[in-house]
């Protein structure tokens, strides 16, 4: 993702259960003596006057309906019933009341009917099933609501209440109710009927009536009556209807998905955009700015669309986008589209890396660009697909489009063919699912599906477009891509996590995202999918597919609770969230080693590497690999842990490393660091290192993150969402986490026991030294006032464990406040760098006490040789630094190997006042991003 997306999704009520009808042809209670016979072909509908009218058997009113609205609410079934009758009138219910048929002629009559027909006028049906006594089942009004709803959207939920409804197979009507209109011979138990049910609805239905003159040989007895049935409603299977949903304006969507993304906005972004349903069927607006969030805000404001209007069922997709290929414009912006109409619609993070073979093999097909990016050739690429194959489903023809991407990808899709579904699909890029129900789910997970007895449609293509580029004739050619729908395959998940205990229908929504803090305040409960799934939200329910089945992966996607809260990720008395982070870090550190470190008994627990710690004493090497702070961070514990556990320690960047690619075995232990856990660099990286069979460690602070997931142990950092581009409280959470790790590894040293305690005595301190520190802000927001005004470069020596807290502190000023900033070990001064000391050059030393601290002296007396005025971080109580000399910001002492935790503190502040100084924005910097997922 090349930046970050969301998407909303409701579900409600689906609509209630079949009831038992005849027409006025049927003059006998026994199907064997019904008088319809299932034509071959079924008849055009022609009704005179434009009026069907329908009597109830019994009854002497007459209720007509407008042959215009019920075509307008698809009621086929209706109208071909009709135009079956010599009169024009339907009569529905039971000629003569029996055992089997409750009494038909009562007070309920008129009211069914009075249901059925604000149904028609409005579209809206009151979902009174649950609430209503058998009695009432018999009077069609409520059957035929169903019958005509029910071939197109009948969903799990829906299902379970019908089939709840009769569960006990020894009552009359209920017997009658599901063998007759469900087309079930011979005794059945509710499961088998479910299932048969199901299978009925998800395959081709004409075929179906087939196979069930064959299960009359089985002893299945089926009358003509059903082939009636079935052949109508076979009219209707392949169709796409509107659920009965949770009611939402468009003003509450598009402020959801707008919402969604300025908490998305720390990511960093050049442009963003939206795309909800239109007003017409098929029809899809769509909205695209460059900018910030609110300036699309602003733009949807101006193109003023109807606000007020209501969907029972909608799906939403928004994006911002951070540019990668073609520079920020409307055009390259956001959802992209497959043609002018906006058949499919695409929003996507990562890079296509194939995106240019899929473009020229896509271009010879007729099909035209109308972007520059990567992202265009996968809505067209959808498209094509469709119209070779239009009764596809949609999660098959996502199957189709993923196999031939090559790269990295996040991505979400929606589509005028499947109204009211989304796609998602992850590799390489995160994404995560939050559910809101009305009803406590009946389980916390939902299950994945793999292909089952051979592959599925989508999976018997015979090569594939980026691998196979020689043969460009034959590209996505109708029976290369896609094989024929396999009639046989019924498998689907029945997507038990929405299904509530007492079996009843509930409203639901769905809301993606690529980060947890766009659906925090809808939702805690989430899922976070993994590489190569692809997840089809669709009539209320969430099913999970994959491709192919990798070893040791789960078979279950658990729905968890975020331990996020709304308030963290707001900024509250602070001006900006890097302010905010800065002083959390007296907290985010106790946060970090809370449950995991006992500094009275000395002992520290790491859950997450239990499992592994006497694997990983055992390795030849330790690789710490990370890009950017997650790098310094490591850099600044390299000395502490090759002291403790006397393990070659390697420090390197991802994307040096893959560079050369560079020598990994077996008995190596690699050690991922990553905040987001998401970085492509590194991401990439841990595969390398996985495909070589090293073992893999992760260090992130977001739960669910790729790393998390594909490493085989790790440590959370626990500090909690972090907002600003420049990453503050991270760092000392992760400087913590790898401390905790190494003292966790020394454990079984003897010789090393008591530098342990030393270590764990000034973990104990560290939060309240922190608070001290973090009292110097308004003298360091008076310094960096009077001595960086108008400064165009400053140095920031360090030497020892002190020079990466001079490289971060270094990259946080050049970050924010846009001021070049060189860090410089001190022992390297003399070899070049002493050239650019003068008067004038700015240059902060620390020269806090350890065993080096002569040496580091060495560097102060030189600057101050060539007239430098330093600013120094030191110790409390230093004489070396005379006034006149240099600016001291005094830190309190604390053992050597933490110091750094300490030092790094008062060069954040410099940063972040720098940065306000020249009145930038501090959360979001020029050009950068908070989670790079791109290469």
């Amino acid at each position: 993702m090349g930046s970050d997306l969301s998407s909303t999704r409701s579900n409600g009520d689906p609509p209630p259960p079949y009831q038992p009808w005849t027409s006025t042809s049927v003059q006998s209670e026994s199907e064997a003596d019904c008088a319809i016979t299932a034509p071959s072909h079924p008849k055009p509908v022609i009704i005179p006057n434009d009026i069907v009218k329908i009597k109830l058997v019994g009854k002497t009113e007459v209720y007509q309906f407008s042959q215009t609205k019920l075509k307008a609410r698809g009621c086929k079934g209706l109208l071909e019933l009709a135009n079956r009758s010599s009169s024009g009138t339907i009569t529905l219910g039971h000629d003569k009341p029996s055992e089997r048929n409750p009494v038909y002629a009562d007070s309920n009559a008129p009211r069914a009917m009075d249901l059925l027909s604000q149904w028609v006028e409005t579209g809206k049906l009151i979902p009174i099933i649950r609430h209503t006594s058998a009695p009432i089942f018999p009077y069609v009004a409520l059957y035929i609501i169903a019958y005509e709803l029910a071939s197109e959207i009948l969903c799990n939920s829906a299902m379970d209440e019908l089939i709840g409804r009769f569960a006990d197979i020894n009552a009359t009507p209920s017997v009658h109710f599901a063998r007759w209109t469900l087309r079930m011979g011979g005794d059945c138990t509710p499961k088998q009927l479910k299932d048969m049910v199901l299978q009925f609805l998800l395959s081709d239905a004409r075929n179906l009536v087939e196979d069930m003159v064959e299960m009359e040989a089985d002893g299945y007895f089926i009358g003509k009556w059903d082939h009636a049935l079935l052949l109508m409603m076979a009219q209707k299977a392949a169709g796409k209807g509107c659920l009965y949903l949770v009611e939402k304006d468009r003003k509450t969507i598009i402020e959801t998905l707008v919402n969604g993304l300025s908490r998305l906005e720390y990511r960093g972004y050049d442009s963003a955009g939206l795309a909800v349903d239109g007003d017409k069927k098929n029809e899809v607006f769509a909205y695209k700015e460059v900018g910030k969030v609110v300036k699309l805000k602003q733009l949807i404001e101006e193109q003023k669309p109807d606000m007020t209007k209501v969907f029972d069922s909608h799906a939403g997709i928004a994006h911002t986008r951070w540019a990668t290929h073609g520079p920020p414009s409307r055009i390259n912006c956001h959802p992209h589209r497959s043609d002018p109409t906006w058949e499919f619609s695409v929003v996507h993070n990562g890079i296509i890396t194939n995106y240019k073979e899929l473009k020229t093999l896509l271009t010879s097909k007729g099909f035209k660009f109308e972007t520059e990016t990567d992202t265009e050739c996968i809505a067209k690429l959808a498209k094509y697909l469709y119209d070779q194959h239009p009764t596809i489903g949609f999660t098959d023809l996502a199957k189709a489009v993923i196999k031939e991407l090559q790269g990295a990808f996040g991505l979400l899709m929606k589509s005028v063919h499947y109204p009211h579904e989304v796609i998602a699909a992850r590799k390489g890029s995160p994404l995560v699912i939050g559910v809101r129900t009305e009803k406590r789910m009946k389980v916390d997970f939902v299950d994945v599906e793999y292909t089952e007895d051979g592959p599925l449609p989508a999976e018997q293509a015979s090569q594939n477009v980026a691998l196979k580029k020689s043969n460009v004739g034959n590209f996505l050619s109708a029976g290369n891509l896609l094989a024929p729908p396999d009639k046989s395959l019924l498998h689907r998940s029945q997507s038990r996590a929405f299904m509530t205990d007492d079996g009843a229908p509930m409203p639901t929504e769905f809301f993606l995202s690529s980060d947890p803090s766009a659906i925090v305040e809808h939702t805690k409960k989430v899922m976070y999918l993994e590489d190569d799934d692809i997840a089809h939200i669709h009539e209320g329910s969430l099913n999970i597919h994959r491709l192919t089945k990798a070893d040791g992966s789960s078979n279950v996607r658990t729905i968890q609770t975020l331990e996020l809260e709304l308030q963290e990720i707001m900024k509250g008395k602070f001006d900006h969230f890097m302010q905010k982070e800065i002083f959390e870090q007296p907290e985010s550190v106790v946060n970090t080693m809370r449950g995991r470190i006992d500094v009275e008994n000395k002992v520290v627990t790491l859950g997450g590497l239990r499992s592994y710690i006497a694997t990983i004493r055992r390795c030849r090497r330790i690789i710490f690999i990370a890009c950017g702070t997650s790098y310094h961070s490591c850099m600044a514990v390299r000395g502490a842990f090759e002291e403790l556990t006397e393990i070659p320690i390697a420090v390197e960047l991802a994307s040096d490393f893959l560079d050369r690619q560079a020598p990994v075995f077996r008995d190596d232990t690699c050690v991922f660091v990553s905040q987001s856990g998401e970085t492509a660099d590194s991401l990439m990286a841990l595969r390398y290192c996985l495909e070589r069979g090293a073992l893999t460690v992760g260090i992130v602070n977001v739960v669910g993150s790729s790393i998390s997931l594909l490493t085989h142990c790790g440590v959370h950092v626990n500090a909690g969402p972090e907002i600003g581009v420049a990453s503050t409280k991270a760092y000392t959470s992760q400087f913590i986490a790898m401390i905790m790790f190494a003292l966790s590894l020394s454990e079984d040293r003897a010789s090393k026991q008591k530098r342990r305690e030393d270590i764990m005595e000034g973990l104990g301190k560290i939060s309240e030294q922190i608070k001290d520190i973090l009292k110097l802000d308004q003298p360091i927001k008076e310094l960096c006032a009077r001595t960086f005004k108008n400064q165009k470069s400053l140095l920031l020596l360090g030497r020892g464990s002190q020079f990466s807290t001079a490289l971060e502190g270094a990259l946080k000023i050049k970050e924010i406040s846009y001021l070049h900033c060189e860090a410089v070990m001190s022992g390297e001064l003399k070899h070049g760098v002493l050239a650019l000391v003068d008067e004038n050059l700015p240059i902060i030393m620390i020269l806090t006490r350890d065993d080096i601290f002569a040496k580091s002296l060495n560097a102060y007396q030189q600057v101050i040789a060539r007239s430098g005025k330093p600013i120094v971080i030191c110790n409390p109580g230093d004489e070396e630094f005379k006034a006149g000399q240099a600016e001291k910001i005094e830190i309190p002492k604390t053992v050597d190997c933490l110091q750094g935790l300490l030092n790094v503190i008062p060069l954040q502040l410099m940063a972040y006042w720098l940065a306000v100084a020249e009145g930038l924005n501090v959360d979001f910097p020029r050009n950068l991003a908070k989670s790079v997922t791109v290469e």
